[in-house]
């Protein structure tokens, strides 16, 4: 059997919740007219929430679940037993390095467990995806992806196409003069570690060197050959907590989340009509994944 990988993405969790509404919230009236533009995050720097994040689409891995479950008698007339999947539960913690909109989050207490590492996703089984990346064969694969294509056209909705979260690399608070100073405060700070090539802000940091040094580039650790998930090592530690320190000590950290979060809210204002069309349909796919997930679903009565 030729192994064909379907190339699951290695991605941290991204996962709407809420119920179908006509009308999302703030975006009508009781007559149907527009309302005012407001934003619907909470703003909290501890776990990084930005005024998109409640129009993210839901984590491939939960559509893709509910999607394959249906896949099944498909897969069955075809003659095959098995239908590969990576089960999802949408009721699962965020990890500790992640919030809910799959962004990295850091800080010296994470830092003191993590170091640069991620803590594995608890909603889906990334090591699942891996083998099946690196085991299913040509026949189940293209099989599963013309029983999926049945599925979606079965459930009268398209596949995934996340253009909120794709808006989200627009912008670039970085280049924000008050983020560029805190940038400066950071770099001295950052000076009693010795580091050579020491770079201008902390989106660059650990250095090529450093990542290297750590195994954060080896592929033969012991994270289901991806060494993000591997244990850090002790000076990796070190390195982290006084990154994580001067982050907050400069400024940095404050500086870029105000101005990512002003930045994200003038687009939300910009936008609120089509953001809130969007969000209504994300609710609305997340009620359906997880009734196919928790076995409610009925297809008459969708």
């Amino acid at each position: 059997m030729t192994p064909v990988s379907r190339k699951w993405p290695r991605v941290a969790l991204v996962c709407a919740v809420g119920s179908v509404m006509t009308c999302g919230v703030g975006a009508c009236d009781g007559g149907g007219t527009a309302a005012e533009p407001q934003i619907l995050a909470v703003k909290d720097q501890s776990h990084w929430t930005l005024p998109l994040d409640p129009y993210l689409a839901p984590h491939w891995a939960f559509e893709l679940y509910a999607v394959d479950l249906l896949a099944e008698e498909c897969m069955t007339a075809r003659g095959l037993s098995e239908n590969p999947m990576i089960p999802y539960d949408p009721n699962a913690p965020d990890p500790a390095t992640h919030n809910g909109a799959g962004r990295r989050l850091f800080d010296p207490e994470i830092a003191a467990v993590y170091g640069y590492r991620w803590d594995p996703p608890l909603k889906y089984d990334r090591l699942r995806a891996l083998e099946l990346n690196a085991t299913m064969g040509q026949e189940i694969a293209e099989a599963q992806t013309a029983c999926e294509q049945q599925v979606y056209k079965g459930l009268d909705i398209e596949r995934q196409d996340d253009w909120v979260l794709g808006t989200t690399a627009s912008f670039a608070p970085k280049a924000d003069q008050v983020v560029v100073e805190a940038a400066r405060k950071w770099h001295d700070c950052m000076g009693d570690l010795g580091v050579t090539d020491l770079p201008a802000t902390p989106s660059e940091f650990p250095t090529t060197e450093l990542w290297a040094r750590w195994g954060l580039d080896d592929q033969s650790g012991d994270g289901g050959d991806d060494p993000m998930y591997d244990s850090p090592v002790p000076e990796e530690i070190d390195y982290a907590v006084k990154d994580a320190g001067c982050q907050e000590s400069s400024g940095w950290a404050q500086a870029y989340y105000e101005v990512e979060w002003r930045l994200q809210a003038e687009y939300v204002e910009k936008n609120f009509g089509k953001l809130e069309k969007q969000r209504a349909e994300n609710e609305s796919r997340v009620k359906l994944f997880k009734s196919i997930i928790d076995g409610s679903y009925q297809e008459t009565g969708r």
